[in-house]
């Protein structure tokens, strides 16, 4: 899990934003620090977008806006896996982005993001930033930001995608967590590396 380094580094319990997940917020001396983006990085299955909708579910039971960008899951997905653990999505403080038809080959006319691609890559970052349903939340949850890599010609457009959509959200005020699957850093290595490189691991 990595965190952006943009924010003061004193520890103030007034600064901290609970993810209600049992033992979490305790370990993390209150929670989250408000308004940094945290990178939850795991091999298929570990259970990221399950620690991504609890974050999100217990900001709904304060009364806070929350949004959830998918780039991996559709609404119906995510849907069954919420109310197999008693969550409903459907509260009005629930903002869910469905990103998934922009990156399918048989659905979107969004071609791979190069360097000669400089306007098309800014208008993919502006259909991210200008949503309404990131407009005052408080807690955000990008899932599978890591397929865009399939859609970028080099490892360095993919991390300048991610460190935009990030700031934007650090100056945005909300309180960020963005899920990537792990990748093989060698061929028959057994090492995996994230291709988000920003921030600090802990």
């Amino acid at each position: 899990m990595w965190m952006s380094t943009n924010a003061a580094n004193a520890v103030n319990i007034n600064d901290k934003i609970q993810t209600g997940i049992p033992g979490f917020d305790e370990i993390l001396m209150g929670g989250l620090e408000k308004g940094w983006a945290y990178l939850l990085r795991g091999k298929p299955g570990t259970g990221k977008t399950i620690f991504g909708l609890q974050y999100l579910m217990d900001g709904v039971t304060r009364g806070e806006k929350v949004a959830y960008i998918s780039f991996d899951e559709t609404k119906k997905e995510v849907e069954l896996q919420a109310k197999s653990f008693g969550w409903d999505i459907s509260n009005p403080d629930f903002y869910f982005v469905d990103k998934v038809h922009e990156i399918d080959i048989l659905s979107s006319e969004l071609s791979f993001l190069d360097y000669d691609s400089v306007k098309e890559i800014k208008n993919f970052i502006k259909s991210i930033t200008e949503l309404d349903a990131l407009k005052d939340a408080k807690r955000v949850f990008i899932d599978g930001i890591g397929v865009l890599r399939d859609v970028v010609r080099h490892v360095s457009i993919y991390r300048r995608i991610v460190s935009s959509i990030v700031n934007f959200l650090n100056r945005n005020g909300s309180t960020t967590l963005i899920s990537e699957e792990l990748v093989d850093e060698y061929k028959g290595g057994g090492r995996s590396k994230s291709s988000c490189e920003w921030g600090v691991y802990f």
